[in-house]
């Protein structure tokens, strides 16, 4: 009897973990419905080609940026900046040869003309990425609302990156200050605490990174979503954001040659092709959650159905 009942067990656990992958496997087809059907990849080459071009005004603006820093902090901001980017030599190398030709003593002319074009082209990639996320949730506003949506949001975002690049620069002053307040608080667990916040910047990153994305989907598809339906998309694309990168880096830099494939155009190729693959994961995990709403929508009628 003990061995039956042990076995039924067994079957419905295997039966609950066939459900879950097929679900799963459902939900994932559901997803691709979703990109697929609002051709996705075109809006994502769109929005890579306009923040390839905010790349350069945007590095000259960061360098001209360093005017306004001690001298103690030069080299930590620019390590600082090219941590942003894939860490692929050639891409590494054209980002770092682009802020060594800003000149140090670059004018306010020089570093307003280089914002101006930052704004400009920028917001047009968030615009770019605004419609297609527009596509995917079948809301669409007046062409005015949504570009003074995509500045704010765009100014929004160069500020989260200047508030990164400020916390990797100054982080020992930080943690200097975070010290002295635990003493003066007279709490050592504080100052701990404070140490292993501090001590590795890519989790801010990466937190700053997600909060960001979630944002978008939640104020940028021509209507303001419920933040809770937006937290799964937020998680898939931030998540396989890091594991496109990681994969990314490890590929290009062991395996490819691509120099030997596209000469002095390989950094270029290399920097939009990764632009345009994290751009449609992000319109993936848009399409999740579209996916995952059609789902919820659907379960709902069905109960109002029976109940009915």
């Amino acid at each position: 009897m003990a061995e039956t009942t042990e076995k039924k067990e067994e079957q419905s656990g295997s039966d609950s973990l066939r459900d879950r992958f097929r679900t799963l496997g459902q939900i994932a087809m559901e997803t691709w419905k979703v990109f697929d059907g609002n051709e996705m990849s075109i809006y994502s080459g769109n929005a890579t080609l306009y923040i390839l071009m905010a790349m350069v005004p945007f590095f000259t603006l960061a360098a001209g940026s360093i005017n306004f820093l001690p001298s103690e902090y030069l080299y930590s901001f620019k390590q600082s900046l090219l941590r942003m980017i894939p860490q692929v030599s050639l891409i590494q190398s054209m980002v770092n040869d682009l802020i060594n030709l800003v000149n140090p003593k670059t004018g306010t002319v020089v570093v307003s003309v280089s914002l101006l074009s930052l704004l400009w082209s920028a917001s047009n990639g968030v615009f770019a990425i605004q419609e297609g996320l527009m596509r995917i949730s079948a809301h669409k506003k007046s062409i005015v609302r949504n570009r003074l949506a995509a500045m704010v949001y765009t100014v929004l975002f160069i500020l989260m990156i200047a508030c990164l690049l400020i916390f990797r620069v100054f982080r020992t002053p930080l943690e200097d200050a975070g010290r002295k307040i635990a003493i003066f608080l007279r709490m050592p667990e504080l100052y701990k605490v404070i140490h292993e916040f501090l001590k590795d910047g890519s989790g801010i990153t990466i937190i700053a990174m997600g909060v960001m994305v979630w944002l978008t989907y939640t104020f940028l598809q021509g209507t303001v979503h419920k933040l809770r339906n937006q937290v799964p998309g937020a998680v898939f694309t931030t998540v396989l954001w890091i594991i496109f990168s990681s994969i990314f880096e490890w590929f290009i830099s062991g395996f490819w040659n691509a120099s030997a494939l596209y000469g002095s155009f390989a950094s270029i190729f290399l920097t939009a092709m990764w632009l345009k693959t994290i751009i449609m994961i992000l319109f993936l995990g848009a399409s999740l959650n579209k996916a995952l709403r059609q789902r919820a929508n659907r379960r709902e009628m069905t109960v109002q159905a029976v109940s009915a």
